[in-house]
């Protein structure tokens, strides 16, 4: 028992900063999203992402939900605690 705390207690030291997916695991995942969609999803994907002036590519805006100050307006919507729906006048 004394050796597993030891090893526990070592591990839990030596382990650094994690910092969970960040830009690149992001965007690897959805390369590897776009990469298996079939291609009339592909072209649709195309389609939105050339609708967008900011990104080139869809794995750049996979990212923007992580930067919520670069794109305020599109990350969230103020809603009030009695609203039923999400209309044009909640932006």
């Amino acid at each position: 028992m004394r050796c597993l705390l030891i090893a526990l207690f070592t591990f839990a030291a030596n382990v650094g900063s994690a910092h969970a997916w960040g830009d690149t695991g992001h965007r690897v995942v959805c390369e590897i999203a776009f990469r298996i969609s079939v291609p009339e999803i592909r072209a649709e994907i195309r389609r939105l992402i050339q609708m967008d002036s900011e990104f080139d590519f869809f794995r750049d805006s996979c990212i923007w939900p992580d930067h919520p100050r670069k794109r305020a307006t599109d990350h969230f919507i103020n809603l009030r605690r009695d609203a039923a729906v999400i209309g044009p006048d909640e932006q």
